[in-house]
């Protein structure tokens, strides 16, 4: 298994295997099309990291880096595939270390409560909170 970064030279030639895996997310989380998050990546506003295993693509995640008044914090914004937790505890080091490298202060995760039974390090520091502005008439 190998964790890798997808550069904007080979996002074109690799994208096609992300493409279920952020279709996926973006079902589930309505969030984000996989349009959207091609176009981010593509104008260096996040990064996208593939998971290869056995010759396929099992897992991506998207992240992004940003300036915060304490320093530059990475986010795993996005964190979907057919990985399984073993997977997961062994690539996350890598982005940790990969935004240590850049100077991140931080790496966070939004997301489903389960990651922090799965991710050891990580705390709860806080709650994402929505209210729906949709009336229905």
């Amino acid at each position: 298994m190998s964790l890798f970064t997808v550069h904007k030279e080979t996002l074109e030639k690799l994208w096609p295997h992300a493409l279920p895996h952020l279709e996926r997310f973006a079902k589930e989380t309505l969030l984000a099309s996989p349009e959207d998050i091609k176009r981010d990546i593509s104008e260096g506003e996040k990064q996208l990291w593939m998971v290869e295993k056995g010759g396929r693509v099992v897992a991506v995640a998207v992240t992004l880096v940003y300036e915060t008044l304490r320093g530059r914090v990475c986010t795993i914004w996005a964190a979907c595939g057919d990985s399984g937790i073993e997977e997961i505890k062994t690539t996350f080091p890598e982005i940790e270390n990969w935004a240590e490298s850049i100077g991140c202060v931080a790496v966070e995760i939004r997301g489903r409560k389960g990651w922090k039974r799965v991710l050891e390090g990580y705390a709860e520091t806080g709650i994402l909170l929505e209210k729906s502005l949709i009336r229905i008439h």
